[in-house]
C-alpha cells in the first residue's frame, strides 16, 4: 500500500468512525487474581481494575501453593490444553500411540538383546551376529 492510498484509508476509516460511539465502561469489574509466569507475581485486582495486592510467584506452582497452603515442592503440576471434541479426540489417540509405539520399541529392543545373547551363546561371533 503506498502513502496516497494509506491516506485515503485513513480518512475513509475516520470517516466511518466519527458516527460510532463507545458503549459505556462498565462501573464495576469482579476482582480477580492474575498471574503470568513473564511477571514474577500473583496480583489481586479490585472492582474498579486497580491492584490491591501483590506476591512474588516465579512459577504457576507458586499460585496454587499460596491458595492451597502447601509447600510448592509438595505436589506435581500438569497443564493439558483441551481445544474441542473432535480435536481433543484425535489427540488423546495421537498420544495412545505414541505411548503404544514407546512400548513397541521397548519390548523391540529387549527381544533383539535376548537373540542376541541366545545367537552368542550358540558360538556364533559378534559380527555374525551383526
Amino acid at each position: 500500500m503506498n502513502l496516497k492510498n494509506l491516506a485515503g484509508w485513513l480518512a475513509g476509516t475516520l470517516v466511518i468512525g466519527a458516527g460510532v460511539r463507545a458503549a459505556p465502561a462498565p462501573v464495576a469489574f469482579p476482582p480477580v487474581f492474575y498471574t503470568a509466569e513473564a511477571t514474577g507475581k500473583i496480583q489481586r485486582y479490585d472492582e474498579r481494575g486497580k491492584v490491591t495486592w501483590e506476591f512474588p510467584a516465579e512459577m504457576a506452582r507458586d499460585v496454587i501453593a499460596l491458595l492451597e497452603e502447601t509447600p510448592p515442592d509438595s505436589f506435581d503440576v500438569q497443564i493439558e490444553h483441551h481445544v474441542s471434541g473432535a480435536l481433543d479426540e484425535d489427540i488423546a489417540e495421537a498420544r495412545r500411540l505414541r505411548r503404544e509405539a514407546d512400548e513397541l520399541t521397548v519390548r523391540s529392543r529387549e527381544a533383539t538383546a535376548q537373540v542376541a545373547r541366545r545367537m552368542r551363546d550358540a558360538g556364533l561371533s559378534v559380527r555374525e551376529i551383526g
